[in-house]
């Protein structure tokens, strides 16, 4: 599985501050981050290669957008994870930046934003596409006798 975001990307891009995950392992972080890169292939997956199926990255190339937005989404996980307190001013945070990461996403899907990615190109190995065989004409379209 590939992931659009790393450990080094979450800090980076404001995903959560250190001593906020400090009971998680660089394993675990990745793995929550591979887990929302799923995620957002299946919105992404209909736009950029509706070929790629399933545990295919659908894109080649992608910039800190999509990168944040990952980040954000995972960082609101993680608070859901370990206690999110609706009280807390700073956990709204948190939520907001979620919401407002997927609903960039959902306008990515709808083609009203346009980042600056490359989708993966042609289609994915072991894709089966259908046959299609013909016999004789049926005398839809040939010339008449005339």
């Amino acid at each position: 599985m590939s992931s659009y975001a790393s450990v080094a990307d979450f800090f980076r891009l404001g995903g959560l501050p250190p001593e906020a995950v400090q009971n998680l392992s660089n394993a675990q972080l990745q793995g929550m981050l591979d887990g929302t890169s799923t995620t957002f292939d299946s919105y992404l997956r209909s736009r950029y290669n509706p070929a790629a199926g399933p545990g295919v990255q659908v894109l080649a190339t992608w910039d800190d957008d999509l990168r944040r937005a990952i980040c954000h989404v995972t960082a609101a996980d993680i608070m859901e994870f370990r206690g999110f307190n609706p009280e807390a001013g700073a956990d709204n945070i948190y939520e907001a930046r979620r919401d407002r990461a997927m609903k960039w996403l959902a306008d990515v899907q709808q083609q009203r934003i346009h980042p600056n990615v490359t989708p993966t190109q042609g289609a994915v190995a072991g894709t089966v596409f259908p046959t299609v065989n013909t016999q004789c004409e049926r005398g839809w379209g040939g010339r008449r006798a005339g």
